[in-house]
C-alpha cells in the first residue's frame, strides 16, 4: 500500500507532464469507446431493422424449398400454416406469426408493363412486427380494402401511376396457368434499396390466394417480443413443428448482415491497434522522462539497499496510475460525447444502394468500458518496461554524480 501511495505521489511530481499524458490517453480512449459504441449501435440497429422490417426473428420453410428449385409457384409451399401459427402463438415469447407469399409477376397499366416482385402479406400483422422500425402508413392503407396494391416509389414512377389508379397484375397460378387481376393503388412507399424500390409491390395475402389459385404460403415469419429470447424459442420449436418444415434464424436469411458487421469489426480492430500504439508511446515517454530526471534519486535508493525489483515495481505502479487516470478521463469524455450525439439530430448520408439516410446514434455497453479500461491500464503499465531497463544498468556512483 505504501508503494502504491508513493507511486501516485510520483505521478503528480510533474503535474504538467502528467496532465498532457493523461489527456492524450483520455482522448484516445474516448475516441475508441465512441467508435465501439457506434459499431454497437449499428450492430443492434441494423439487426433489429432487418428483423422488424424483413425477416422476423426466424422463418419456417418447407424442407424441400432450399434443397430443390421450384418448377411451379409454391410447389414447396406450406399448406398447414394456420395450424403451425396456432401452435407458435401458444409460446409466451412469440408476438406475431406472419404467413407470406412472394412471386414474380408483371404489372401493367395497358400502356407500360414492368416486371415486379410481389410480396403477399397480412398488413396489420406486418405493422405489429415492424413497430417503430418501419413506416406503417403504406401498410395500413393496403389493409383497408381488398384488391389493393402498394408500389415502390420508383416502380410507381416507372408505371406512371399514383394513389387511386389501377394496375393489372399478371402471373402464373400454382398449376402453371396464366392469371391476371386488377388492383387499385392504395399507397406508394420508399424501400431501403434503390433496386428493390424499382421492382417491389405488396398485396393482401387473401388476394394472392385468389390470384395464384392456392392456399399455400411460401414461408412463415415469426416475431418475438425480445430478440434475447431467440435461443430459448429455437430449443422449443422441434416439439411443435411438423417434420416437413424447418426453421432458419434471421442471420441465416440476411447473409449481408454478417458481411457488414465483419467490415466494421475489421475497421475497429485496426483503429484499436493505432490508438493503443499512441497510448503506449505517450505513456512510455512520460515514464522515460521521469527516469532521466530521477536518476540520482534511484541511485540513492540503490545505495541504501533498495533492490532493482523495488524500483521496477514502483515505475510499474506509476504506469498503472497513469492508465487508471487516463482511462477514467476517457470514460467521462465518452459519456459526455455520447450524450451529446444521442440528443442531437445529426443525419448521416444514405449508405450505398439506399434511398434515405439515418440518424447518428451510439449505444454504450458496460463490456466495452471494462475491456478498454483493462487494456489501457495494461498497456500503460507495460510501457514502463523499457524505461525500467535503465535502472537495471544504473551504476550507483555514476547516478549520484548527476
Amino acid at each position: 500500500m505504501k508503494l502504491l501511495r508513493l507511486s501516485l505521489r510520483n505521478v503528480f511530481r510533474n503535474k504538467r507532464r502528467t496532465v498532457i499524458t493523461t489527456a492524450v490517453i483520455g482522448i484516445g480512449v474516448s475516441m475508441l469507446l465512441l467508435s465501439l459504441a457506434y459499431v454497437g449501435y449499428i450492430k443492434w440497429g441494423y439487426g433489429e431493422s432487418i428483423i422488424h422490417s424483413t425477416t422476423g426473428h426466424f422463418q419456417i420453410f418447407n424442407k424441400e424449398f432450399h434443397r430443390k428449385g421450384e418448377r411451379k409457384i409454391l410447389e414447396f409451399g406450406i399448406k398447414d400454416w394456420k395450424e403451425i401459427c396456432g401452435k407458435l402463438k401458444s409460446f409466451d415469447e412469440v408476438e406475431v406469426c406472419l404467413p407470406r407469399v412472394s412471386f414474380m409477376g408483371l404489372a401493367s397499366t395497358g400502356e407500360k408493363s414492368v416486371a415486379v416482385i410481389v410480396n403477399a402479406i397480412q398488413p396489420q400483422k406486418e405493422v405489429e412486427l415492424g413497430g417503430g422500425f418501419i413506416n406503417s402508413k403504406p401498410l395500413e392503407a393496403l389493409s383497408k380494402e381488398r384488391y389493393s396494391i402498394a408500389l415502390g416509389k420508383a416502380l410507381a414512377k416507372s408505371l406512371g401511376v399514383k394513389k387511386g389508379d389501377y394496375v393489372t397484375l399478371f402471373t402464373t397460378t400454382s398449376e402453371g396457368a396464366l392469371n391476371a387481376m386488377d388492383f387499385k393503388v392504395a399507397s406508394v412507399f420508399p424501400a431501403f434499396s434503390e433496386e428493390l424500390e424499382k421492382r417491389l409491390a405488396r398485396i393482401n395475402l387473401e388476394d394472392a390466394f385468389e390470384l395464384l389459385g392456392t392456399k399455400k404460403v411460401r414461408n412463415i415469419a415469426v416475431g418475438l417480443y425480445n430478440t434475447e429470447d431467440l435461443p430459448v424459442i429455437m430449443r422449443k420449436l422441434p416439439s411443435v413443428l411438423p417434420p416437413s418444415v424447418s426453421a432458419k434464424v434471421w442471420k441465416e436469411i440476411a447473409k449481408d448482415y454478417l458481411k457488414v458487421m465483419n467490415f466494421f469489426f475489421g475497421f475497429i480492430g485496426f483503429l484499436t491497434l493505432v490508438i493503443m500504439i499512441i497510448v503506449w508511446f505517450s505513456a512510455m515517454n512520460t515514464v522515460m522522462m521521469s527516469v532521466f530526471e530521477r536518476t540520482s534519486e534511484f541511485a540513492a535508493i540503490k545505495a541504501m539497499g533498495g533492490k532493482n525489483s523495488l524500483l521496477m515495481r514502483m515505475l510499474t505502479f506509476e504506469g498503472i496510475w497513469l492508465g487508471i487516470i487516463g482511462a477514467t478521463a476517457g470514460f467521462v469524455l465518452e459519456l459526455i460525447f455520447s450524450w451529446l450525439i444521442n440528443h442531437t439530430s445529426i443525419m448521416l448520408p444514405p449508405p450505398p444502394n439506399s434511398t434515405h439516410g439515418y440518424l447518428l446514434r451510439v449505444k454504450n455497453s458496460p463490456d466495452i468500458f471494462i475491456w478498454v479500461g483493462i487494456a489501457t491500464v495494461l498497456i500503460v503499465a507495460l510501457s514502463s518496461f523499457l524505461p525500467s531497463i535503465r535502472i537495471l544498468r544504473l551504476k550507483i556512483a555514476e547516478g549520484l554524480r548527476k
